[in-house]
């Protein structure tokens, strides 16, 4: 059976039934192929196939394996593409028909010489390597300036986009309410321009700056997309994941919801990933669902592949009958709610701040002090005068948060280190009082820092909250799993526990006695004996009442720690036990 050997014809397009083979961006050599053997002659029979080396010398030829034919890749694409109109005949066996003459193939009369040589390579070649190698865009061809400014405005695009992510990342203003000049943005593409002098030419320009308000909102905002995307594509590529939620009030009074996902990937790193901000008319439990599901939506995400909520204890995230939790348990059930440990915690606190006076008193008076110093600069550069020259090693004092109850250990711990410059302080202070009300405030404030109770209260409670700060700051690491989290709120139970004893109380009693003593703080004295009302009274006994003033501050002691250990016996609240973790986890 003869091949198929060179044919010129007219130039024109291949037949319907001429079918062109799919050739991909570089042409089929299968090497190791178990290549078909094919008969040639009438009288003498020999056979021949294809042979791999071929693909060396003609590395233009695709090998079509299902019907062992060979084709010019170059001349296919050129057809396709409909560039052969230079060619006045077009070899078809090695564009539509396929060559399979192997007998003749090589040689210099062969078919793959005489193909290489013929005119509609030659013309394929010349269509599809040498002219777009040789050629370029038709404006850096009339001008070559016109490529080196293409060049330059690229450069500076590029130095103008990485102004902008350094100052986003960092935080900081892009624009100033004054001349843009003296914005941030300006002065940094200025320093850019100690080293790139070419950057002097975009300030040159009256168009075309890529520097306006507009064009800076579309690079961050391309930032921003380009960031939350590889964040969905990791969190697909996880697979399931944890939605976080909270709702908070920026300085314009508006309602925000803040958005974050958990999730854990393949290495069990587990990653917590900010998506983002969104306003809120109102923060019921209908309008929260809805952000998060169209967040979901369009992070290209699936709601049943979530396993995880965390939002703080609020009726509207934590409500069991129309709360944000429980509408998307509906959706997804396996879609566990978590009590944030953070707000946890900080409930926790605050009960037991409640359940104690003596420690409510003495943080309703640092509370008096931060006001009293750090809203008068006056009085606040009196404190630091006074500071630098009777404790110039301490650290200067900390103002109590108003709103979080685990951040407030360092706030009692200044006072206790500048307690001396705090005596020296109060009576210059109302010296320079311009008023009676502030007068009166500073003079309330002295009177009770020359109290032993409030010295004894402000020790106890730096070494209660103390612990609970650590907790706090440690639960806050993303690495943290739900099982760590609970050990370590176990833990920080023990350390409470261990401190109800007399040795911890007897070492705290000397500490505030040595103070005492040093500071000249007034003596410890016993509140007046009170009897109960009559109708709380039962029986004729007597009352009891204690004897010295180291039973009662032992036994204000033991009430402190106590309400701090009922307080952590629920903590973690809405979490998983721990001996339930196998079967949570079987569950998701």
């Amino acid at each position: 059976m003869a091949g198929y050997s060179f044919s010129g014809s007219i130039a024109q397009s291949p037949s319907h039934s001429e079918i062109l083979p799919d050739i991909g961006e570089n042409p089929n050599h299968p090497m190791k192929y178990n290549f078909p053997k094919r008969a040639f002659g009438v009288k003498e029979i020999t056979h021949r196939s294809f042979q791999p080396q071929w693909f060396q010398k003609w590395f233009w030829i695709h090998y079509d394996e299902g019907r062992d034919l060979a084709f010019c890749s170059i001349c296919v694409k050129a057809s396709r593409s409909n560039k052969l109109k230079a060619a006045k005949t077009l070899d078809l066996s090695f564009i539509s028909r396929g060559y399979c003459n192997w007998k003749d193939a090589t040689g210099e009369k062969g078919g793959f010489c005489r193909h290489e040589a013929s005119g509609c390579h030659k013309a394929a070649v010349e269509a599809m390597e040498t002219l777009p190698k040789t050629t370029g865009d038709i404006g850096e061809l009339l001008s070559s300036a016109h490529s080196n400014e293409k060049a330059c405005n690229r450069k500076n695009l590029m130095t103008v986009a990485r102004c902008l992510r350094f100052l986003a990342r960092q935080g900081m203003a892009i624009r100033g309410d004054g001349d843009e000049m003296d914005s941030n943005f300006h002065q940094l593409l200025l320093l850019k321009a100690i080293d790139d002098v070419t950057i002097y030419d975009l300030f040159a320009k009256k168009q075309d700056r890529y520097t306006s308000p507009k064009m800076q909102n579309e690079l961050l905002q391309t930032m921003a997309l380009s960031i939350i995307r590889d964040i969905a594509l990791s969190i697909k590529e996880a697979k399931y994941f944890t939605i976080m939620a909270d709702e908070v009030t920026d300085a314009s009074n508006r309602e925000q919801v803040v958005v974050c996902f958990r999730w854990v990937d393949s290495d069990l790193k587990p990653h917590e990933d900010f998506v983002g901000l969104h306003n809120v008319d109102k923060i019921n439990a209908d309008t929260l669902v809805a952000v998060l599901k169209d967040v979901v939506l369009r992070m290209n995400l699936d709601m049943h592949n979530c396993r995880g909520q965390c939002y703080d204890g609020a009726a509207n995230m934590a409500g069991s009958r129309t709360g944000t939790a429980t509408q998307l348990c509906q959706i997804e059930e396996r879609a566990v709610f978590t009590h944030c440990c953070g707000h946890a915690l900080n409930l926790a606190v605050a009960d037991v701040v409640k359940e104690s006076k003596m420690i409510r008193d003495v943080l309703d008076t640092v509370g008096e002090i931060s006001k009293l110093l750090k809203y008068s600069p006056r009085r606040d550069s009196l404190f630091e005068q006074l500071k630098s020259s009777l404790s110039p090693g301490t650290v200067g004092f900390r103002t109590l948060c108003p709103t979080r109850w685990t951040v407030r250990a360092a706030s009692l711990q200044s006072v206790i280190d500048n307690y001396e410059v705090f005596q020296e302080f109060w009576d210059e202070a109302r010296d320079i009082a311009s008023d009676s009300e502030n007068r009166a405030r500073i003079t309330g404030v002295k009177a009770q820092m020359e109290k032993f109770e409030f010295l004894f209260s402000l020790c106890l409670g730096e070494c209660i909250l103390r612990h609970t700060d650590n907790l706090s700051k440690t639960l806050q690491s993303p690495s943290l799993s739900a099982a760590d989290g609970q050990q370590l709120a176990q833990l920080t139970c023990n350390t409470l526990e261990r401190l109800r004893n007399q040795e911890c109380f007897s070492l705290l009693w000397s500490k505030v006695s040595g103070m005492q003593e040093k500071l000249h703080i007034d003596e410890a004295v016993l509140p007046r004996k009170r009897k109960a009302p009559q109708r709380y009274e039962v029986g004729d006994g007597q009352g009891t009442f204690l004897e010295t003033v180291q039973d009662y501050f032992r036994t204000e002691y033991y009430v402190v720690i106590d309400a701090a250990l009922a307080c952590a016996a629920s903590y973690p609240d809405g979490t998983v036990p721990v001996h339930n973790l196998v079967s949570f986890s079987y569950h998701c």
